[in-house]
């Protein structure tokens, strides 16, 4: 799901019998559209996996469904960038911008993600230490062209505790950037550091 060119998650699943119909609900991340600065949806861009559900087998993949709401004019689609810049090529930027002590897993590092580049893009990470430890980062994404993103990598509670971690101060991480259509590497980084205010 896109809202006002931001990737949202959203969370939808929905079974329909042959010859049946449903009304269901797609639910949105409030969090990424806050974190987004998006408070006026003026238009929501939703690509459709249909599959069959006994077999597994995928029908087809839709194209983006447009809604444009009332607001569309007014929409909200600037939202001031502040943070680290971490990487920022071939149309692909990364920003580090904060930890959130809250996340459902433990705590997160919250990144802003613009891509450029002319493809469907995914980042994930390896290689991450926070404060000199090693830790195990949660994180996976993928932008649209033209598109932007907020997005977490969220660091297992377990592990900080392990390590006497109570606040994250250094990191040091990988990106593996890559083509989300064919799966070819377009780059990794190789360590990145940063530091979180």
């Amino acid at each position: 799901m896109i809202v006002n060119d931001y990737m949202i998650s959203d969370l939808f699943s929905t079974s329909v019998a042959a010859g049946k119909k449903a009304n269901e609900i797609m639910y949105i991340s409030s969090s990424q559209l806050e974190a987004a600065g998006i408070s006026n949806i003026g238009q929501i861009e939703v690509y459709f996996h249909i599959y069959d559900s006994d077999s597994w087998d995928t029908l087809f993949d839709s194209e983006a469904a447009v809604i444009k709401t009332g607001a569309y004019e007014n929409m909200d689609k600037a939202v001031e960038i502040e943070g680290q810049e971490l990487y920022a090529q071939d149309g692909i930027r990364i920003v580090g911008q904060y930890v959130d002590d809250n996340s459902f897993w433990g705590m997160a590092v919250l990144l802003y993600i613009e891509n450029s580049s002319g493809k469907k893009v995914g980042i994930n990470c390896d290689n991450m230490s926070v404060n000199g430890f090693m830790v195990t980062p949660l994180f996976s994404s993928t932008i649209y062209d033209g598109k932007k993103a907020f997005d977490d990598i969220t660091l297992l509670s377990s592990e900080l505790e392990e390590n006497g971690i109570t606040s994250v101060e250094d990191i040091e991480v990988n990106f593996h950037i890559y083509d989300a259509e064919t799966y070819e590497t377009i780059t990794d980084t190789g360590a990145i550091s940063f530091r979180v205010n």
